[in-house]
Formats: C-alpha cells, sequence, structure tokens
C-alpha cells in the first residue's frame, strides 16, 4: 500500500544552511553537522517536506548513504506518509512582548546616580535581562547596593561581570553575594591570574583579560548558539543588538558600549524616547544574510554579531573586524 511506503526526512528541529564552500545542519538542540562534499548533489532532495521515498533510496546507493548517517546521528528517520504529515515546520518568526529584551551598563568610577536612574528606567519598561560589566575594582557593598536597584526595578535576572580580586575573604563573601540573590543568573569573576573551581555553578571564574569596552566583540566557535531562538532571531534581526540597549561608563545611552554613536546623556534623555527613534532601530535589522561575508557564511544563523568592530566603519553591512573566519577557504585565520 502507498501508504505504507517509507520516506526518510531530516527531523523539523534539523536545518540545512548553506555557505559558499559547504552545508551544515544545524540540530537546533545543540548541535551542528557538516554534510560532506560528495552529498553536495542531494541537498535539494533533504529539504523536500514529505521526505525522500524509499524506492529512490534503493536506486541511489550514495543517497542511502547519506540518509544511513544522518539518521545514525539522530537528525532524521524514516517515515510512512501518516506519520510524516503529522509533523508540522516550525515557525521562525521572531517576536517579544518586550521593547528591549536586554541592556548592558557599564559601571565604573562614575557616580551612582547615572546606573541608578538608567535601570529604574529599564524597569519602567519590563526589560527582563540586564549584564552589568564592573570595570574597576568595586567592594561587596556596592554589589549589593546594585543588586538593590535591580531588585526595584523587578528586572527578572541579571548576569556581573566583576574583576576577580586576591583580597582576604573575597571568594567566600562572592558566594554568599550570589546565594543570597537567586536573581543574578551568572556572575563572572573575569582578569584571574588561575584557574578556580567553584562549588557555586553560578559563579565563573575567568582568565580572560577585560581592560575596556574594546575588549568585546570577539567572534568564533566557542560563542556558536544553535537553537531554536537563536536562530529564529537571526533569520530576521541583527544576532546582537535586536532589543538591545546600553549604557557606557560616563552615561551615554548607546546600542552598544563599544559602538561610536550615542543618543543623549541619561541624565538629560528618557529610554523610552530614545527606543522609538528609527536611528536607534536601525541596527535592530542588520540581518547575516545582508552583511559582507557572512551572507554567504554556514555558521552565519548560530553566529552572534559585531557591528561596533567591522572591517569597513563606513559600511554597516562590513563584515565583523574580529571574525578570523574565511567561508571560502573554510579556515580561521
Amino acid at each position: 500500500m502507498e501508504s505504507q511506503k517509507r520516506y526518510f526526512r531530516l527531523f523539523p528541529d534539523c536545518v540545512i544552511v548553506e555557505g559558499i564552500k559547504r552545508t551544515a545542519i544545524y540540530d537546533l538542540k545543540g548541535r551542528v553537522f557538516f554534510i560532506p562534499e560528495k552529498f553536495s548533489p542531494y541537498i535539494s532532495s533533504l529539504k523536500i517536506s514529505e521526505g525522500i521515498d524509499e524506492d529512490i533510496l534503493k536506486e541511489d546507493p550514495l543517497l542511502n548513504d547519506l540518509c544511513e548517517n544522518l539518521n545514525l546521528k539522530g537528525l532524521g528517520d524514516w517515515f510512512t506518509v501518516d506519520i510524516s504529515k503529522l509533523f508540522q515546520d516550525i515557525d521562525f518568526n521572531w517576536e517579544s512582548p518586550y521593547i528591549i529584551t536586554n541592556a548592558i551598563i557599564d559601571i565604573g568610577q562614575s557616580r551612582c546616580e547615572i546606573w541608578e536612574r538608567f535601570i529604574k528606567q529599564l524597569g519602567e519598561i519590563r526589560c527582563p535581562f540586564i549584564q552589568i560589566r564592573i570595570l574597576s575594582h568595586v567592594d561587596i557593598d556596592k554589589l549589593y547596593k546594585i543588586l538593590k536597584y535591580v531588585e526595584k526595578a523587578d528586572v527578572l535576572s541579571v548576569q556581573m561581570l566583576v574583576p576577580f580580586s586576591n583580597e582576604k575573604n573575597f571568594l567566600e563573601e562572592i558566594d554568599v553575594f550570589v546565594s543570597k540573590n537567586p536573581r543574578v543568573a551568572e556572575l563572572i569573576l573575569y582578569n584571574s591570574k588561575d584557574s578556580i573551581d567553584l562549588r557555586n555553578e553560578r559563579i565563573t571564574i575567568s582568565q580572560e583579560e577585560i581592560i575596556n569596552v574594546d575588549s568585546c566583540g570577539q567572534i568564533g566557535p566557542s560563542f556558536f548558539v544553535p537553537s531554536v531562538e537563536f536562530f529564529s532571531e537571526s533569520k530576521n534581526f541583527n544576532s546582537c543588538l535586536n532589543r538591545k540597549i546600553s549604557l557606557t561608563a560616563d552615561g551615554y545611552i548607546k546600542n552598544c558600549p563599544s559602538m561610536k554613536q550615542n543618543y543623549g546623556h541619561i541624565m538629560e534623555t528618557e529610554i523610552k524616547d530614545i527606543v522609538d527613534s528609527s536611528k536607534f532601530k536601525f541596527w535592530w535589522n542588520i540581518k547575516k544574510d545582508e552583511i559582507n561575508t557572512c551572507k554567504s557564511c554556514e555558521f552565519r544563523y548560530m553566529c552572534s554579531d559585531c557591528r561596533a568592530y567591522i572591517e569597513d566603519p563606513n559600511d554597516p553591512y562590513s563584515k565583523p573586524s574580529k571574525c578570523s573566519y574565511n567561508p571560502k577557504t573554510l579556515n580561521w585565520q
């Protein structure tokens, strides 16, 4: 019976992404695989929604070999027509109820009123996540003070980057601080000279050196995120700047602290007025499919983007300057 005939198809959360030299399959549960070049002629067959007829597989040993390999990797399987029709394609549209989904606050030696006002206004527009980067030595009392304002604003979660210190009892105090504040999703102690393991899974000790805002913008495999949410946002918006707002250590509002353009000082303007600006939103809509080099890269929908550091500062669609990957040679330089 025709209904009992089997068809091979990829699972709905396994997505084909073609680059200029090779094709990747994103398993949006967190993995990525590459289709060997010898199988390139069959990529269009894998895109067929109803799958590949098993009779065709019997006649083409190479195609059958490809499907067997994909099955072993957990990327697809054989189904009857009736079962295959039960699969629904994932809707990769991206929406959010939040005007701003994430914010970065750089805190240096500037007066507290600057970041206090910014956090208060983030609460007013219901921003759910804040990354707070402490750029200079800080005592534990100041961390508690910062969290007090985050709690007042009813922000859902916060990630904190704090410089490592060799002061006596520093690690113990940080451990207590994080344990007392469940709103802190992660606290990263950067600039550590040694690799140290702590029992608190919400504390990370990093040897990465962060000197100033220019330390960000790095792009590489360690930053890849093969997930449904990240893929959807990358297909429709900029994977770094969409719905993001930032405050520099001296109080200027930007899309990202590393970008040159600012939209005014926090003591003289309101966030809600800035986020309605077409100039501010312009950066949200620069997708990887529009960026030079990135648009031909097989990693483009799992990779973070940076518009602060680009090869041509006069071209907003220029390749990120801190990305060393060449999709034409498949090499990281």
